[in-house]
This record gives structure tokens, C-alpha cells and sequence, in this order.
């Protein structure tokens, strides 16, 4: 029960009288915040851990997106998340701020990767993207590093966004966009 009330202070699951709970479903003015947060973090850490960076941390990165690949095209969605947290969270890890890269963790957290599942269309895109930051980062470039970056947060959420709404979306990282 004490876990089932945390979660819904979450928000992950939302109480009905009489009915018991349910999983929340994704709302989009709170992914939209969620990925402006992110879109204002993320490209900054990945900056800093560009230069921090080791080769066996590039391998890694490497395997990690080599298995993301296969795990799409084995429908495997648990290992496909799997690979895709550490990969990022292998930069994050190397930004020189575990309080930053603490905060990222939250903000993945309240992010609904089960509506993720849905956009199949994606993988291509998705992987093509870890490719960019990924030879961005052998580069040592922190600032093609977050440029890749930012282009893979605003492609993905322009896609959830058009998921959960029905329509194309705006591009909420433009500052004159309201």
C-alpha cells in the first residue's frame, strides 16, 4: 500500500474511488516540461563529459548502441531501455557533476517510456542519432556532442508529441514559440 501511495504522488498511477488504481496515462503539457528540462541539461552535461571521456568509455558507448540496434529489431523493448539509460547515463556519469547528473536521473524518471514503445517508426532515427553523439564523442567535440544532443531530445519529443496529441506539434525548444 506505502508503495502504491508513492507512486501516486508520483504520478505513475492515479487513484479511482471504488476502483482501485490505474497507470496514469502520459499527459502532454508534462512531457513537454519534462523534455524542456531536459533540452536545458542534457547537452550541457554532455558537453562537460566529452572531455572526460575515456577510450574503453567510447567502446562501451559503441556496444551499447550496437545492442540498442539489435534489441529494436528483436522487438526486445526491457533491453532496448536497458542499453539506451546506460548509454546515456555513461556520459552523465563522466559530465564531472553528480548532482547534475542526479537531477537527469530524476527528470528520467518522470519521463513515460511506455509511451515511448509506440513510436516503432523511430528506431532508424533513434539509432542514426546515437550514432551522431557517438562519433561526436570519439571526436572529444563536446559542442558537436550536445548539438546531437539536443537534435536527438527535440526529434524524439516532436514525435511523442505528435503520438499523444494526434497532430504535429511545435517545436517547444524554439524561445519565440507560445
Amino acid at each position: 500500500r506505502e508503495a502504491l501511495r508513492l507512486l501516486e504522488a508520483e504520478g505513475v498511477l492515479v487513484g479511482e474511488p471504488h476502483k482501485g488504481v490505474r497507470v496514469a496515462d502520459a499527459d502532454y503539457e508534462q512531457v513537454k516540461t519534462v523534455y524542456l528540462l531536459r533540452m536545458l541539461v542534457e547537452p550541457y552535461a554532455m558537453q562537460r563529459a566529452a572531455r572526460r571521456l575515456s577510450p574503453l568509455d567510447i567502446d562501451l558507448a559503441e556496444r551499447l548502441v550496437t545492442d540498442m540496434e539489435q534489441a529494436a529489431e528483436e522487438g526486445d523493448r526491457a533491453r532496448l531501455n536497458a542499453s539506451n539509460y546506460q548509454f546515456h547515463f555513461l556520459f552523465y556519469a563522466k559530465c564531472g557533476n553528480d548532482g547534475l547528473a542526479a537531477e537527469i536521473d530524476q527528470l528520467w524518471q518522470k519521463f513515460p517510456w511506455d509511451v515511448l514503445q509506440v513510436l516503432h517508426d523511430r528506431a532508424d532515427e533513434t539509432s542514426n542519432e546515437h550514432r551522431s553523439m557517438l562519433a561526436a564523442a570519439r571526436l572529444g567535440d563536446g559542442d558537436a556532442l550536445a548539438k546531437a544532443t539536443r537534435w536527438h531530445l527535440s526529434r524524439s519529443f516532436l514525435a511523442l508529441g505528435k503520438h499523444l496529441t494526434g497532430r504535429p506539434v511545435a517545436d517547444p525548444f524554439d524561445v519565440d514559440n507560445d
